[in-house]
């Protein structure tokens, strides 16, 4: 078989002014990077995160060393200092929100002391030498922590000290009831997870369904992941309208298994929060990374931030990107633009608003319709290479969305805080594309009619969350308590065209996609569905002893679905929540977990009662542990899942004017298994991410196979090290067990099946100067040769063969 390559290259004049872009907004901002008179930075070092990140701090005044010990264990430095220059002295504390830098000139006003960096993480505290002082300022006594706080840029970490999707109680994830996994900002630049589809295709327990050229649907624990969020606030995402790139985010952080409690209604899989970036920065720094890779793969990124005034109480960020890049895959050819401006102002010491907007466009060309033929037509198994697809030269799948998010946070005190969220997303997705009918001929290659379709869908979504988060006092001991409401509303609707006339193929095995493009007429409105979800939740965490902890907690929704002119119909339900967590150890605990959420459905009984809404209920029990200031965290757990209240078509119905079908509840799915993870820094600058992950399923509980799309086994590891002190390597590796499908033959229902495979990949970075670096990614090192979706109407999608990435970086 041949196939010819058809190449798609523009010239785009974003890529092109990239660098006087950057040159234009340094010089405009350059009279922010003023340093601080007791601040100083040795040469070598990075002015980055976590010294210029903005917190919140709160340190009582009193004698300088305690001070300092106090301002060390709220921030995520190591600081150090002789005591013999702290003793005697006074400070007077801290109260508000500032960088390390600044918060060190506070502290150390009044005092002839000063502080210097030598490092992202290492700050001295020192006397200048003067006339008759010969002590150096060399310091003698370490004073701080190298904890983790819940940010991830500028850490080099793997994992996080705070967690906030479970709960938004800032649990550490030992603290949290259930099992969690947090995909770092350091984790996506070591292995260039770029797109949201890459970081979880690299995340504990999720699998991923690559449906064509354009969509993917990603599975936990043998269920779809439906819930998703940005900044712990619920969105709507769906493949045809919505698609996120990775470059605007801090950190990815996922919770398995049912919740409810915060996501509303959904599946009992997973929820997907996504945390932005900040502009937490009190100079201006930024980075320009220019990538090239495989396929004509190129790609720019700026990420500027700087103070904007009001001493430095106002502060902006701006991330853009713009990638343009062939594929493995003939035809196919991707533009990807993101735009991502964010503000932060410190409205009071206690009170910081927060604006962010960001914009999104992915434009492929050469778009598939669903994968290969698995068979030709005389029923035996097909073999194309992995660069075949059945696209066009004009056949896209355009999705572009803009998401504004506004947050304002108010500390009332060191217990209590209030959060009032807004996020409004505007998405919409244009699909040309064609539809192969039939299954080629093995000797001729004829038998494939092309079938050309058009659509577009938009969705417009306004979700509002407010929270208040704090402590009180009981029988003398200390508690935590969330209170909170949260509400979206959705508007899809969907227009269509008339289908364009068949075009049948002469010989597939010559095929270039040059297909006429039909004249695309009779557009038409085809559907509106209005989706409303809003629901009032509480949760108390209470300290039974000094090593137990019970959270306890529920949700009230209320779920409205109205597909205009054909359905409609309201249903609401509470969702409990309850978890133990025991600490055996200082730094291991043992924890248990029951928690639900809910799948509405409209469907009738034989009295015509609507049936109850699907429930997905999970129970959890395990163990977490966590090293080294947290800096290293494991976790082990087991899990059972069911669906209850399943509709099931009712035999024994028999149909009246006023019904034609009645339905009974049944048990549905039922999914069982154990997940094993570690993640953080198991030796100084060395960082892995390991996980396995095992479920099963079944139709029922007596243990029936149902479909398994899913691989039963996932294990995912990453892991770089530092060999010399500018060059760092790494790999990943990511393998699963075998999966299946009953498909459609010629011969009748077959089984296909995609043997278990791993495919590894490997990095390497070398810091040519301080602000200057160049790394290295290779994909599918071996390159491996597999189906990454197989059953998607019977049809499968290649992997990517090997390909490279490289990727030149300079901070500044």
């Amino acid at each position: 078989m041949s196939a010819k390559t058809i190449k798609h290259r523009t010239c785009c004049p974003f890529q092109l002014a990239l660098l006087p872009g950057v040159l234009t907004l340094a010089a405009l901002c350059a009279p922010y990077a003023v340093a601080q008179s007791q601040v100083e930075s040795t040469p070598g070092s990075t002015d980055l995160s976590p010294e210029t990140e903005i917190r919140q701090y709160r340190v009582a005044a009193g004698p300088l060393g305690r001070v300092l010990s106090q301002f060390a264990e709220q921030s995520a430095i190591i600081l150090t200092a002789n005591a013999e220059f702290t003793d005697g002295l006074m400070s007077e504390g801290l109260n508000g929100r500032y960088s390390v830098r600044s918060a060190l000139q506070q502290l150390l006003a009044g005092t002839d002391l000063k502080a210097r960096f030598s490092g992202a993480k290492t700050v001295a505290i020192y006397k200048p030498v003067s006339a008759g002082n010969d002590q150096a300022a060399l310091p003698l006594m370490t004073v701080t922590s190298d904890s983790l706080g819940s940010s991830t840029e500028g850490t080099g970490s793997y994992t996080t000290g705070t967690l906030t999707t479970a709960t938004k109680l800032g649990l550490s994830a030992r603290e949290t009831p259930q099992s969690v996994s947090v995909i770092t900002r350091q984790k996506m630049d070591d292995f260039q997870l770029n797109d949201l589809q890459d970081v979880l295709a690299n995340t504990t327990g999720l699998s991923a369904n690559y449906q064509d050229s354009d969509r993917t649907v990603f599975k936990s624990r043998g269920f779809e992941i439906s819930n998703y969020q940005i900044n712990g606030v619920t969105i709507d995402n769906d493949p045809f309208t919505d698609r996120f790139d990775a470059i605007i985010y801090d950190r990815v952080e996922v919770v398995r298994g049912s919740t409810g409690l915060l996501s509303g209604a959904g599946e009992a899989s997973a929820t997907i929060n996504l945390i932005p970036k900040r502009a937490d920065s009190d100079q201006f720094e930024g980075s320009v990374e220019l990538d090239a890779g495989s396929w004509d793969n190129y790609r720019n990124v700026i990420d500027l931030q700087s103070p904007l005034g009001w001493d430095g109480r106002v502060r902006g960020r701006v991330v853009m990107s713009y990638q343009d890049a062939d594929s493995y895959q003939d035809i196919y050819h991707e533009e990807k633009t993101v735009l991502y401006g964010t503000t932060s102002i410190d409205l009071t010491d206690q009170t910081l608003l927060t604006a962010s907007l960001d914009y999104q466009k992915f434009e492929p060309r050469g778009s598939s319709w669903g994968g290969v033929w698995m068979w030709y037509d005389d029923g035996s198994r097909t073999d194309f290479p992995r660069s075949f697809v059945v696209g066009t030269d004009w056949s896209a799948r355009v999705v572009e969305g803009t998401t504004l998010d506004l947050a304002l946070d108010h500390q009332f005190n060191e217990d209590w805080s209030l959060k009032a969220s807004y996020i409004r997303r505007e998405s919409e997705g244009n699909a040309r594309l064609i539809w192969t009918a039939g299954l080629p001929n093995r000797q001729t290659g004829s038998g494939v009619i092309i079938q050309p379709a058009r659509n577009s869908s938009t969705a417009v979504q306004n979700t509002y969350d407010l929270s208040l988060v704090g402590k009180f006092s009981l029988l003398d001991r200390d508690h935590d308590i969330n209170l909170g409401y949260s509400s979206m509303d959705l508007k899809r609707e969907r227009f269509d065209w008339n289908d364009g006339a068949d075009y049948p193929v002469s010989n597939i095995f010559d095929y270039t996609g040059d297909v006429p493009e039909p004249s695309w007429t009779g557009k038409r409105h085809t559907s509106t569905v209005n989706t409303e979800q809003s629901g009032v939740y509480g949760m108390v965490r209470l300290s039974l002893s000094d090593r137990l902890k019970l959270i306890a907690g529920g949700r009230q929704s209320r779920y409205h679905y109205d597909y205009v002119g054909r359905e409609r119909y309201s249903q609401d339900i509470f969702t409990p929540y309850g978890g133990l967590v025991y600490d055996l150890t200082d730094s291991l605990s043992a924890y248990g977990s029951y928690t639900e959420i809910f799948s509405p459905q409209n469907y009738l009984d034989s009295s015509g009662r609507q049936l109850d809404p699907i429930v997905g209920d999970t129970s959890e029990i395990g163990l977490k542990g966590e090293w080294f200031d947290s800096r290293l965290t494991a976790s082990f757990a087991l899990f059972d899942t069911h669906q209850n209240n399943v509709a099931e078509l009712d035999a024994s119905y028999t149909p009246t004017p006023l019904q034609d079908q009645a339905y009974v509840a049944v048990d549905g799915v039922r999914s069982k298994g154990y997940e094993l993870e570690v993640s953080g820094e198991i030796l100084p600058n060395w960082e892995i991410s390991a996980s396995y992950s095992h479920h099963n399923t079944s139709g029922d509980d007596d243990g029936d196979p149902s479909s398994n799309s899913q691989p039963s086994d996932v294990a995912r590891l990453s892991t770089t090290g530092n060999i010399t002190e500018r060059l760092k390597i790494g790999a990943n590796v990511n393998w699963q067990s075998e999966d299946w499908c009953l498909c459609d033959s010629p011969n009748g229902p077959e089984k296909l099946t995609q043997k278990s495979y791993a495919i590894v990949g490997a990095m390497a970075r070398y810091e040519l100067s301080d602000q200057v670096s160049a790394q290295l990614n290779v994909n599918n090192l071996f390159d491996k040769k597999y189906y990454s979706q197989i059953g998607f109407w019977s049809r499968g999608v290649y992997g990517e063969p090997r390909n490279v990435l490289l990727t030149l970086k300079a901070r500044f």
